[in-house]
């Protein structure tokens, strides 16, 4: 059996942002909770919904690797991934801490849009890294 190297780094690529990203994801989706005095607003609650989220952004990102990278739909592909990870993400945030509609869209889209800030951020924080 072969070591193969291609794989590794990208799981490594994979792992890493994943380790940096959900503790900090969470601080600002406990951070939201707080901000609109949510009943629920413990840390632990928001390290599980952040890990589940950032669980199916990877599954989807794998499904989505077996898609021909046809230029033409790669930007379509990509804008139904964030359409469809928001979704999943707003609805787990509405069950998990028991909100109203309207509550759970501001608790949603106050953590959404930092989470997203979060993400370039750390994404550009990793290019400074040496490769592997």
């Amino acid at each position: 059996m072969e070591f193969d190297t291609a794989l590794f780094v990208n799981i490594i690529g994979i792992i890493i942002p994943m380790i940096i990203l959900i503790p900090l994801s969470a601080l600002l989706l406990m951070a939201s909770t707080r901000m609109f005095k949510t009943k629920d607003q413990r840390y632990s609650s928001a390290i599980k919904t952040t890990a589940w989220i950032y669980l199916v952004y990877i599954i989807l990102g794998i499904i989505l690797s077996f898609i021909p990278q046809v230029l033409d739909y790669l930007f379509l592909v990509d804008v139904l991934r964030f359409i469809a990870l928001a979704l999943f993400a707003w609805f787990l945030v509405k069950k998990r801490y028991e909100l109203e509609q309207a509550e759970s869209i501001k608790v949603f889209v106050v953590w959404y849009a930092f989470d997203i800030l979060l993400y370039w951020a750390v994404a550009f924080l990793l290019t400074f890294l040496p490769p592997l």
